[in-house]
Formats: structure tokens, sequence, C-alpha cells
């Protein structure tokens, strides 16, 4: 079996603490990620990449470990951009302002 990918900026971000994160967030049962945002060339907000996800997120949507960071939601699925939780994010990085939401 082959060992996950590790996304470089969860550790950059995290430090020495993201080990501990990953695994206390992979023992969970709900699904958990970790979204980057991807910017155009003026530094708009144009999508999210994945950093990390958590084993019931990629059960949920049927992806490897290896696979998961770097997925472009949009990308992937274009009409998620009228969701809830795409909308919360966008806010979160424009503002500066945390919060939590679920999916759908």
């Amino acid at each position: 079996m082959s060992m996950p990918v590790v996304d470089a900026r969860l550790d950059d971000l995290l430090g020495a603490g993201a080990g501990v994160f990953r695994a206390s967030m992979d023992l969970l049962p709900d699904p958990i990620s970790v979204w980057w945002a991807v910017r155009d060339e003026r530094g708009a907000v144009v999508d999210f990449e994945t950093g990390y996800a958590n084993p019931a997120m990629l059960a949920l949507f049927g992806v490897s470990a290896e696979a998961a960071p770097g997925r472009r939601l949009l990308e992937e699925s274009p009409d998620y951009r009228d969701e809830a939780a795409f909308r919360s994010a966008f806010r979160v990085v424009e503002t500066g302002v945390p919060a939590s939401f679920g999916m759908g």
C-alpha cells in the first residue's frame, strides 16, 4: 500500500502539529477536508482545491488518498458554485472570518 500524498501547505501552516491534525481528523467518522483557494491572475478566488481529506471524505467521493490533494472542486463539479458550502468557503477567504459548514 502506498503512502498518502501530503500537501506541504498544511505542514507549513501547522508545523509540527500537522501530523497530529491529520491523525486526529483521520479518526473522525464525519467527512472533513481542507481546501485551498485557487486564484486567478488578478488574485480573485476562482476555485478551491483539496489539500487534505480524511478517510470519511475520501469514501464519500470515492477518491483515493493519493488522488485527493490538488483536486479542483469546480473543475470536477461546476454546479457546486451554487452550493452553500462553496459560498461559505468563498466568504471565509474574502473576509478572513472563520466558518464551519456542511456539504450540500
